[in-house]
Parts: C-alpha cells; structure tokens; sequence
C-alpha cells in the first residue's frame, strides 16, 4: 500500500501544490479509475455523485487522489 500511494498520491499532491504556488490562474484535469467505486453492477452508470468502495490499495490511492484534488479545489478555487 504505500508504495501504491508514492506512485499514484504524492505526484498529484506535489502537482497541486506547486500549480497552486507558481500559477494559481491554471487549472488541472485529474484523471482517475473507475475501480474507486468498486463493484458498481447494480448502479450503473456511476457518476461523479456515486459513493467511494475502493476494494483495493490501488483504487484507494485513486480515490485519495480525487479527494484531494476537491479539497485543493474547494480551498483554493
């Protein structure tokens, strides 16, 4: 699990830091997995509304990542 957060969280937070120090006027795109939801067979399509069940170490590290670029977002416009 925490080599999965380095390779998939840390990038994206460092990312957003920096963008929000050196160029606060940029937007950016974060990409995701559609695994943060998990099984999503009875609830199709999911949705940025739909409700986080990572059911791995990987799709928990994108799911932290989604959450943080909203954090940084709301924070920071």
């Amino acid at each position: 699990p925490e080599a999965t957060l380095k390779s998939n969280l840390y990038p994206v937070l460092s990312s957003l830091e920096a963008v929000r120090k050196l160029v606060p006027e940029c937007h950016i795109l974060v990409a995701s997995s559609g695994e943060i939801f998990g099984e999503t067979s009875a609830v199709l399509p999911a949705t940025e509304a739909s409700v986080f069940r990572p059911a791995s170490p990987y799709a928990n590290a994108k799911a932290m990542v989604v959450m943080a670029a909203r954090a940084y977002r709301d924070a920071y416009g």
